[in-house]
């Protein structure tokens, strides 16, 4: 049979967070709109590589993604993306990161095209004189080096939306409304251990002062103030000295101190706290693992081929229903959502190949320079082919968490190691992610991955194609389409209600004719 009539399979992703109900709409659009763009580029006859990157280049245009245009900005205002592509047939990987400084005018529109191009450079062999070709650039020669090769730019400015701006203004308020409460905070930690000091202080000298009064019966009174001295007595001593801070005429609302500065009583300083930085209240004080159930979930566009089966029962909830912890708070945009990081494509087209890409504006209010995971070799993407399974992955959420856990690599090597796609995927990211040794001191830990896996089925003309999902956060967009489907399917993942993001997991799949 011919590859152009074999089966071909598109699926993206749109990054974990807390996508609310209301904005539910405009991601489902932007997830289609990325499955039609791979799946052109497929039914022309494109490679996978190609095509993954041609849905990830359609989520980069979207405003509403953190990717490209749109994106979270940095802590100075500017827009740093990072992006990587891997392809299965060669096991080659390319990654860029760009990012604009303050002034400048141009950046990439989309980094994932020019990671796609390093990547192939990288399939051409050595550069003149034997030069190993790179694997990945960052910063201005990225930039330079992908204009060179004719991949479009952009002005810098352009890629900051309207939403990204308000967003930025809202979160560095926010930012410095939770500084200014730190700052207390420290102030009155200092000066209550300086009230402390002067408490005893002050009781060495008036013990001093009255015992010396005591003994010598009057005798040394001379002044006003030795008339005070010798008018204590050990008695009064004793009450002073039994008495708590706050508890009546403390010590330091009755004594001064050698050097002459007066004792102050803390006052109100025990009473204040160091307040949360969300305006959200807290996250619910339910814990642990996502329960296991057999319940099958529907996809927004319903189709005859696909049935999602889950790990978990999924229940959606309004946004009066999400609360954040000081961690996250930052993140959470002006429509409520809260995007952590990183829109994805996994893909394989009509030869059997596979190919993943990822793209990333990493975290709101992000350090300048910070180099994100889609970058990263084994943590945005993996892609890999052994006869006759092939298996592509993309990843989400927390870069430090998956750079930490290689989460890329440990997804696609534990399913295909295992024999149940959604069972490996689900123990994976509980014993390699939740319970990872490397994130012991993490105590929310935020991540997300979609997967392909296509094994070779003997006399068959097109492979078993299984597109799975799992994620900690609260929520995960994701959609596929193939070759033989008119209607992409698209589904808006969920924590069950009363799981904690970051410390539960749920997984979900289908397989795909």
């Amino acid at each position: 049979m011919s590859s152009d009539c074999r089966l071909g399979v598109v699926a993206v992703h749109l990054g974990a967070g807390y996508h609310s109900v209301r904005e539910t709409p405009v991601y489902a659009r932007a997830c289609r709109a990325a499955l039609r763009a791979g799946l052109a580029r497929l039914r022309a006859g494109g490679s996978a590589r190609e095509a993954a990157c041609a849905a990830v280049a359609a989520l980069e245009d979207a405003p509403c993604t953190n990717a490209g245009t749109g994106a979270n900005l940095t802590l100075d205002g500017t827009v740093e993306c990072d992006a990587g592509v891997m392809d299965g047939e060669t096991r080659l990987f390319g990654a860029v990161r760009t990012g604009i400084i303050v002034g400048a005018v141009s950046s990439l529109r989309n980094p994932v095209l020019a990671a796609r191009t390093l990547l192939e450079e990288q399939w051409a062999g050595p550069m003149t004189l034997g030069r190993v070709p790179p694997a990945v650039l960052v910063g201005r020669g990225a930039e330079s080096w992908a204009r060179q090769r004719g991949i479009q730019g952009a002005d810098g400015k352009k890629l900051v939306t309207e939403k990204s701006a308000a967003n930025y203004k809202r979160y560095m308020e926010r930012l410095a409304a939770a500084e200014q409460r730190r700052k207390e905070h420290t102030d009155s930690h200092k000066r209550r251990a300086s009230a402390q000091h002067g408490q005893e202080t002050g009781k060495r000298v008036c013990t001093r002062m009255v015992l010396q009064g005591t003994a010598s019966k009057g005798e040394l009174g001379q002044g006003e103030g030795d008339r005070h001295v010798l008018q204590v007595t050990s008695k009064d001593v004793s009450h002073v000295l039994d008495q708590g801070p706050g508890d009546g005429n403390t010590l330091q609302d009755t004594c001064t101190s050698e050097e002459g500065g007066s004792f102050q009583g803390e006052g109100d300083l025990g009473k204040r706290r160091d307040e949360d930085v969300s305006d959200n209240g807290r996250l619910s004080s339910i814990s642990g693992e996502a329960e296991t159930g057999g319940s099958s979930a529907h996809l927004f566009d319903h189709g005859e081929k696909s049935l999602v089966h889950s790990k978990s029962a999924v229940q959606n909830r309004s946004d009066s229903d999400i609360r954040l912890d000081t961690v996250r708070s930052v993140a959470m945009d002006t429509s409520g959502d809260i995007r952590l990081d990183t829109v994805g494509a996994v893909v394989m087209d009509a030869r059997g190949n596979v190919s993943a890409a990822v793209s990333s504006g990493g975290l709101a209010l992000k350090q300048p320079g910070r180099l994100g995971h889609a970058a990263m070799y084994g943590c945005g993407c993996w892609a890999v082919q052994e006869s006759p399974l092939s298996v592509a992955c993309s990843t989400t959420g927390c870069g430090e968490h998956i750079m930490q856990t290689l989460l890329g690599r440990e997804c696609a090597e534990s399913v295909m190691r295992g024999e149940e796609t959604n069972r490996s995927l689900d123990q994976m990211l509980k014993s390699k992610f939740l319970h990872s040794p490397f994130l012991r001191n993490v105590d929310k830990k935020i991540g997300g991955v979609i997967l392909l896996r296509c094994e070779e089925v003997e006399g068959a003309s097109d492979p078993a194609v299984e597109v799975m999902w799992g994620h900690t956060a609260d929520s995960m967009c994701v959609g596929f389409i193939s070759t033989r489907d008119d209607r992409p399917q698209v589904r808006m993942s969920r924590l069950p209600a009363g799981q904690r993001s970051g410390q539960a997991v749920v997984t979900e799949g289908c397989f795909v004719r």
